[in-house]
């Protein structure tokens, strides 16, 4: 019998959205006994008054708890305990729930030759798949398997992928654990892109990839610090630092092709603009100013300075042209 240990970081102002999750672990179907870790993050609800009376016998929960470290710190806490017998680590944010088959199926496309899997899901309120919505996985381009539901061996360099369209989402990842069992996320990314390190360590590692095609999550609208970054909001400054924290690292680490410097720029243009936009839109409304977090972006994007007049007359005639 396969033994899977399940990682959930909680930190969440809403009751109920973890019992979702959890119910959404005990409905697999699955003969594998499965761990479940839910690792409590400071979270303003009580982890333990949201785990379901009568667990299936093969489904167990512990409660970890940590000084409020944020999601990576989290999930490394739940890694630093998995149970030695673990053969698979998935992860599942607690405001996302699995269908029922995601577990059965990952096993049996991981089969004995790949290490990482990964599949569709829908997101927040939308019914077209991401595969299909984002167009970035043409299912023709990899090999399709004889093991799992409409499940493919991924051909190409994931490291490629992820900096130029990460296809990767958290909550439908499983990966094996022996070979793997010491990569960690970067608890320093706090609010954006320590699941892109985490993917291109563990895709440097692993012997293959395998995804599926299938829908097999769906994502919640819980605490999100990337869907909650628009503007004012108390992580938007933070999001920009990690941003240009994960373009310094891809670049000084290995070298990067022109298409994925390309890539790269994209990301910093998007994180200059919101950057000028949060800035204006907290002047106008005379709104708290974080400007530690300012000086440490200005430093980590020196060109910011002279940048920030053209950019913020760009997103002046944008506002214009749309009231007129």
């Amino acid at each position: 019998m396969a033994k899977v240990t399940v990682v959930i970081p909680f930190f969440q102002r809403q009751h109920g959205l973890l019992t979702r999750a959890l119910n959404s672990i005990c409905l697999q179907n699955t003969a594998a006994q499965i761990v479940v870790l839910v690792v409590d993050d400071e979270s303003p609800v009580d982890p333990a008054g949201e785990v379901p009376d009568n667990l299936p016998a093969h489904v167990s929960v512990q409660i970890l708890k940590q000084k409020n470290g944020g999601p990576g710190a989290a999930r490394n806490l739940g890694l630093a305990h998995a149970p030695t017998d673990t053969e698979y680590v998935a992860f599942l944010d607690s405001d996302d729930q699995w269908l029922p088959d995601h577990l059965r199926n990952a096993i049996a496309a991981l089969g004995d030759s790949y290490d990482l899997y990964f599949a569709n899901h829908f997101e927040p309120d939308l019914t077209v798949d991401e595969f299909s919505r984002r167009k970035l996985l043409i299912l023709a381009e990899h090999r399709a398997l004889a093991q799992g539901s409409r499940c493919f061996e991924f051909i190409g360099d994931m490291r490629d992928q992820i900096i130029r369209a990460n296809i990767i989402e958290t909550s439908t990842v499983v990966y094996r654990w022996n070979g793997l069992n010491k990569v960690r996320f970067k608890p320093e990314y706090r609010n954006a892109f320590e699941d892109h390190l985490f993917w291109m360590d563990i895709a440097s590692l692993a012997r293959g990839i395998a995804f599926s095609a299938d829908v097999e999550c769906q994502y919640g609208r819980g605490v999100s610090i990337w869907r909650s970054s628009e503007l004012g909001s108390e992580y938007s400054f933070l999001r920009i630092i990690d941003q240009l924290r994960f373009i310094h690292a891809v670049t000084t680490s290995e070298s990067t092709t022109p298409t994925q410097a390309k890539s790269l720029q994209n990301i910093k243009t998007g994180a200059r603009r919101t950057f000028v936009a949060e800035f204006l839109h907290r002047a106008r409304r005379n709104a708290d100013i974080d400007w530690q977090s300012i000086l440490t972006i200005l430093k980590m994007d020196p060109q910011l300075i002279l940048l920030a007049a053209p950019i913020a007359t760009q997103i002046a005639l944008k506002r214009t042209k749309k009231f007129n």
